[in-house]
């Protein structure tokens, strides 16, 4: 009991210490969001890493603007979290990917592999970004991102799979990190529903007899060239280190290479528009819906592995298909 007290009032003598900008952006923080910390223990202890992460924006946009770094920082709804407590509440991918089942690479693509720019939502092939909201459920938007896009590139038609039913039948429980090789496994055995008819997770699976989309097979990269080839033909599945994510606001990701991989996106383009900070940089559909970052999504500088992204967890879902009427 003392202890706790001892910490209330460190806090508490901490959060009086802010000066009072700080304060009154918090305010604003709070209600841009729609966020409420009624307890005054807790409503101070927000406010004391919301400062902290306000100071780690503009030291860092003090080297964005002398060009040490690529990319912007500040005020984001992820602001009042610690870095351990973002991670749990809005990553959840787990590290690893299985190639037991995937088509190797060179036998996809062999020695005749495409490269060069492109952007499949410049093609109309990319679903609109999703919001996977306090749940660590990352892997089950990026799965459902790849086999979208898979299926349309398939068929010439767009559809919107769902998460949730991933959750449900594919996880270990709601809300609850899981290897993306888990969930793609899934949708090439059962399928994967339409958001339409599964619009939100039940806490168990659930059997809809309404049209799945299938895959046919996953094909694995574990460089950045070999995430190039793939993107010619798809939007492709990848494993990141987000830790830069959690206060980014734009520009181009220059952050090293990180090896503890815990948050999976996707990325639909390469491009040459990275503000001077790159010759080439990636595209990259997150799930903290289009409020955040650039319109949902974020730029990552090529040939650095930047956020772990290249060496490990690249996937990419080939024959998809759609089955309208399925088999009672």
């Amino acid at each position: 009991m003392r202890a706790c007290l001892i910490l209330l009032f460190g806090i508490a003598v901490s959060a009086a210490l802010i000066d009072q900008q700080t304060k009154e952006e918090f305010e604003l923080f709070l209600r841009k969001h729609g966020k409420h910390h009624n307890h005054p223990a807790e409503y101070a202890k927000r406010l004391s890493i919301f400062a902290k992460n306000r100071l780690r924006s503009v030291e860092h946009n003090l080297k964005y603007a002398n060009g040490t770094v690529g990319w912007a920082a500040g005020i984001t709804r992820f602001s009042d979290l610690t870095r351990e407590e973002f991670k749990m509440l809005y990553t959840g991918s787990l590290p690893n990917f299985d190639s037991a089942h995937s088509t190797p690479f060179d036998e996809f693509h062999g020695k005749s592999a495409k490269r060069g720019t492109v952007d499949w939502r410049a093609r109309g092939l990319v679903s609109t970004v999703k919001d996977q909201e306090q749940c660590g459920s990352c892997w089950s938007f990026a799965t459902t991102a790849v086999v979208e896009t898979c299926v349309g590139i398939s068929t010439g038609q767009m559809y919107n799979a769902s998460a949730y039913n991933l959750q449900d039948c594919a996880g270990h429980g709601w809300c609850q990190g899981l290897k993306p090789d888990v969930a793609l496994k899934y949708v090439q055995k059962n399928g994967v529903f339409l958001t339409e008819d599964y619009p939100f997770a039940q806490g168990s699976c659930q059997v809809k007899h309404t049209a799945r989309l299938f895959l046919n097979s996953t094909v694995k990269g574990s460089s950045e060239d070999e995430l190039e080839t793939l993107l010619q033909s798809g939007a492709v599945g990848v494993l990141i280190q987000a830790d830069p994510l959690q206060l980014y606001r734009g520009g181009v990701i220059t952050a090293p290479i990180a090896y503890s991989l815990d948050h999976a996106v996707v990325v639909v383009g390469l491009t040459t528009n990275c503000d001077g900070k790159s010759d080439q940089c990636w595209i990259v559909k997150n799930s903290w819906g289009t409020r955040w970052g650039e319109r949902g999504y974020f730029r990552v500088a090529r040939g650095i592995a930047s956020m772990g992204l290249g060496p490990q967890g690249i996937f990419l879902p080939t024959g998809c298909s759609v089955q309208k009427t399925p088999s009672l």
